[in-house]
């Protein structure tokens, strides 16, 4: 075995790769449930959330509280200006030749308590 190699794989990185893909998961059901899409990579933080404009969904992301191994969890949302995303973002609609605008929130985790 090279001295790079691990015998035994990082327990710590494991339980956080489990952590984030299921607050990842219940943050897109609760997004899509209310007229949202999360458009960053699967289980990675932060999540990047589209919303129509003027949506009320990201001032009720405090109230979609994750609980994990005893431990609840909540959802922050901070805005994204056309400067943080390089100019307005347009989602494709069907048919796919039309295209509308959606605001952009960048989405962290937090443990409550």
């Amino acid at each position: 075995m090279g001295a790079q190699q691990q015998r035994f794989p990082d327990i710590g990185r494991e339980r956080e790769r489990r952590r984030n893909a299921e607050l990842w998961g219940a943050l897109h059901a609760f997004a899509t449930d209310h007229g949202g899409a999360i458009s960053s990579v699967r289980d990675t933080f932060p999540a990047r959330l589209e919303t129509p404009p003027n949506s009320s969904l990201p001032s009720m992301l405090p109230f979609a509280v994750a609980v994990l191994d005893g431990k609840r969890w909540r959802y922050t949302a901070r805005r994204l200006t056309e400067d943080d995303t390089g100019g307005p973002v347009l989602r494709m609609t069907a048919p796919a030749t039309t295209a509308r605008a959606v605001d952009c929130f960048e989405i962290i985790t937090r443990p409550i308590g």
